[in-house]
């Protein structure tokens, strides 16, 4: 798991400590275990390495998925829909987006980071009813790739901020491995 994920960004081995953290510390936050981010990584990184997200930031996501409910595979298709949906050329996409001034990318064409990106959405559909919510966010971002706006939304940016902040935290892997070592089944 830490090896493919480190190919999919590009990682070099002196990274793989970090990257096995990112993971435990991942599956310790959320109802997600490791082979649920896996899952997830194989099914949508690629594409969010593609949208110019880090490892952290997919992992993030991902986290922001996984504590809405959403793991594996399912939450990792959510993902890349979600970035295939947001850049959709359709004119009733770009409508409702204009009409809510929601805004995933930076004038230079790269995407904002995901605490923007979730602040921009609380701010843009805040206000809305129920029903006007899901049908502006079906209409951006499609049956599937909803999942991912709604885990955006209701994480919220300083949230966002603090599971990215502790996915950076070192040493959650070996301190995993000493805790299911530490009993009688170990």
């Amino acid at each position: 798991t830490t090896v493919n994920a480190m190919n999919l960004f590009g990682l070099k081995g002196r990274d793989a400590i970090k990257v096995a953290d990112m993971l435990a510390t991942a599956a310790n936050t959320t109802t997600g275990e490791v082979q649920d981010f896996a899952l997830a990584l194989q099914m949508g990184g690629s594409v969010a390495k593609l949208a110019g997200l880090s490892m952290n930031e997919t992992v993030t996501i991902l986290e922001a998925l996984a504590q809405a409910g959403i793991n594996g595979s399912d939450a990792g298709t959510s993902l890349k829909s979600f970035f295939m949906q947001i850049t959709r050329d359709t004119p009733k996409a770009k409508a409702a987006m204009a009409e809510l001034n929601l805004e995933f990318f930076k004038q230079n064409g790269e995407m904002k980071s995901l605490p923007a990106i979730a602040a921009n959405l609380k701010s843009s559909f805040g206000s809305l009813s129920k029903e006007q919510f899901l049908q502006k966010a079906g209409t951006i971002a499609g049956t599937d790739a909803i999942r991912t706006l709604w885990a955006l939304y209701d994480t919220g940016p300083d949230k966002l901020n603090k599971l990215s902040a502790a996915n950076e935290k070192q040493g959650t892997a070996a301190e995993v491995a000493r805790k299911k070592n530490n009993n009688l089944r170990g």
